[in-house]
């Protein structure tokens, strides 16, 4: 294989395994390589401290050389062996089987044929979906380091991000909930239930897996939480993994979102 070729299959794999969507977005993929895993290996040994600095949210918040190098041993050796890479992100991808509940597990708001239940899924764990993981984080940490920072949002006197809350229903209720924009079930049925519950507010904590991009914070945060933005007042805070893409994409739903929000400007 020529080591400058991106693999495309992998790319595919990588952006299109999981049955919840039907198309993904336009977004152009990032080549991702043997060459440029070498090349960001080269400015770690360089510059270790500021390569460091860069790197991704899979490498916790104090990670050492020792993390650094096994994180790019373990993609570049993914990338050396497309095929077998191949073979297990498509392993993982077929454990979509879906089950029904039993009459007596059931809950309120259960709907299997909106939101199927998929107890065999084994996507964002660590070990089943180490490939996944190993090549997504390698391939954000080369992405921030080719790509300026954008200034954080912060607050001011004019936009104190500071909100009313109010009672609603007779009652004053915030659901608070993170670590949801994954696409799993569970994660669906947490958004379902807050839009119906129709809190005083709603308030995502943060983390869009693997890497908070445009087509993951489409697929896993935006579509998951329609409803919820219909219905409550609905606030969000960053976390670690969308921080690999800059939070780029995840600003830009809020953005986007603000004037459709029953609270009006999200934060």
């Amino acid at each position: 294989m020529n080591e400058t070729t991106p693999n495309r299959k992998i790319t595919d794999l990588l952006s299109e395994r999981d049955p919840w969507v039907e198309r993904m977005s336009a977004e152009p993929a990032e080549e991702l390589t043997v060459e440029t895993i070498r090349e960001l290996r080269s400015q770690l040994y360089a510059k270790p401290q500021e390569t460091l600095l860069d790197a991704p949210a899979f490498l916790g918040s104090d990670p050492t050389m020792a993390d650094a190098e096994r994180l790019l041993d373990q993609a570049e050796a993914a990338l050396r062996e497309p095929e077998k890479t191949a073979i297990a992100l498509e392993s993982t991808s077929n454990e979509f089987e879906e089950r029904d509940l039993p009459p007596t597990h059931r809950f309120e708001g259960y709907d299997p044929q909106q939101i199927p239940i998929t107890p065999f899924a084994r996507k964002f764990e660590t070990i089943a979906d180490a490939p996944a993981w190993g090549l997504t984080a390698a391939r954000a940490w080369i992405w921030r380091r080719t790509h300026a920072k954008p200034p954080f949002p912060r607050h001011s006197d004019a936009r104190p991000f500071v909100y009313p809350l109010t009672q609603r229903n007779g009652r004053l209720t915030v659901a608070l909930f993170s670590d949801a924009a994954n696409g799993y079930y569970h994660a669906r049925y947490i958004m379902k239930h807050v839009a119906a519950v129709e809190a005083s507010a709603a308030i995502h904590l943060g983390d869009v897996y693997y890497t908070g991009r445009e087509f993951e914070v489409s697929r896993y945060l935006e579509a998951p939480l329609k409803d919820v933005i219909a219905t409550t007042p609905f606030f969000a805070m960053n976390a670690n993994h969308e921080m690999d893409s800059h939070g780029i994409p995840y600003f830009d739903f809020l953005r986007r979102k603000r004037e459709q929000s029953v609270s009006g400007p999200v934060p």
